[in-house]
C-alpha cells in the first residue's frame, strides 16, 4: 500500500517570481555586444523607476550576480515594491547575496504578504510552519497558507490541504485537504502531481 506523500516537504521549494521584463533577452543582447537595451534599463533605474529596478535585479540575478540583484531589488521594495520585497527575504533565507537571516527573511516576506502578494504569503506561512524566524505557530502559517490559496498558488493549496490532513493549525479533516489538494492537482506540475497522490490514496484507503 502506497502512503501518502507529506507534502509539507513542498513548502520547502520557495515561491518565488521572475521578472517580466525577459532578461534573459537582455542577457542574449549583451552577449552580442548589444547593450543598448540594458543601458536603456540601467537609466530608468537609476532615475528611480521602481519596475526597471525590479527588472534589473532580474537580470543581475539571471547572471548570477546576487549581490548586485539585491541591490536592486532592494532600491523597488524601498518604494514598496511587493515582489522585490518577497525576493529580498527569499535571498535572506537562501543567503543568496546576502548572509542568512531567517528574521530578515520574515520581515521582508510580512512586507509583501501585507499588500497581498501570495507568494510571500506562502513563504510567511512555511517560516512559521518550520519556525524559522518566528516560533513555530501552525495556526499562522495555516492563516498565511489559505490568503495565498484563496488567489489560487498552487503551493499553497497543496498546504493547505496537507495542513488539513495532519491536523495541524486546523481540526483535521480530510474532505476539506482533499478539496484542497484537488485544486492543486488541477494546476498540473510537480506539485499537482503530488496532491493527486494523496487524493489517490485517501479516496482509496479512507482517512485511516
Amino acid at each position: 500500500m502506497k502512503k501518502p506523500v507529506i507534502l509539507a516537504a513542498t513548502l520547502l521549494a520557495f515561491a518565488t517570481v521572475s521578472p517580466a521584463f525577459g532578461f534573459r533577452a537582455l542577457d542574449i543582447a549583451a552577449g552580442r555586444g548589444n547593450l543598448h537595451n540594458l543601458s536603456a534599463l540601467e537609466a530608468s533605474a537609476i532615475q528611480g523607476d521602481k519596475q526597471a529596478q525590479f527588472q534589473l535585479g532580474g537580470y543581475y540575478d539571471s547572471e548570477g550576480d546576487h549581490a548586485e540583484a539585491i541591490h536592486w531589488y532592494r532600491k523597488a521594495a524601498q518604494q514598496g515594491d511587493a515582489r522585490a520585497e518577497n525576493i529580498i527575504g527569499l535571498a535572506y533565507y537562501k543567503g543568496s547575496g546576502v548572509p542568512r537571516n531567517y528574521q530578515k527573511a520574515v520581515r521582508w516576506y510580512r512586507k509583501a504578504a501585507e499588500q497581498g502578494d501570495a507568494l510571500a504569503e506562502n513563504n510567511l506561512g512555511k517560516a512559521y510552519y518550520f519556525g524559522q524566524g518566528v516560533p513555530q505557530n501552525y495556526g499562522k502559517a495555516v492563516h498565511w497558507f489559505h490568503l495565498a490559496a484563496q488567489r489560487g498558488l498552487v503551493n499553497a493549496e497543496a498546504n493547505l490541504g496537507d495542513a488539513y490532513a495532519h491536523g495541524l493549525g486546523v481540526p483535521r479533516n480530510i474532505p476539506k485537504a482533499i478539496y484542497w489538494w484537488k485544486k492543486a492537482a488541477a494546476q498540473g506540475g510537480r506539485i499537482g502531481t503530488l496532491a493527486q497522490h494523496n487524493i489517490n490514496f485517501y479516496e482509496h484507503h479512507g482517512a485511516g
